[in-house]
C-alpha cells in the first residue's frame, strides 16, 4: 500500500461574543475579575467571574 496524504484546512473561526466591560473584583476569598460580554447574535448578555 502506498501512502497517502491529505490536505487540511483549519476551520476558520468566527467571534459570536464581545467583550464590553471587564473590572477588578476584590472579595474576602482574594482578587477576582468580572468581565460582561455580549453576544453578536441574539439580544443575550453574560457575566464572567474568574480567578487568576
Amino acid at each position: 500500500m502506498e501512502p497517502s496524504t491529505a490536505t487540511c484546512s483549519e476551520p476558520t473561526a468566527s467571534l459570536s461574543v464581545e467583550r464590553v466591560a471587564v473590572a477588578n473584583l476584590p472579595t474576602e476569598w482574594g482578587e477576582f475579575k468580572i468581565a460582561g460580554y455580549r453576544s453578536l447574535v441574539s439580544d443575550e448578555e453574560f457575566v464572567v467571574l474568574f480567578k487568576g
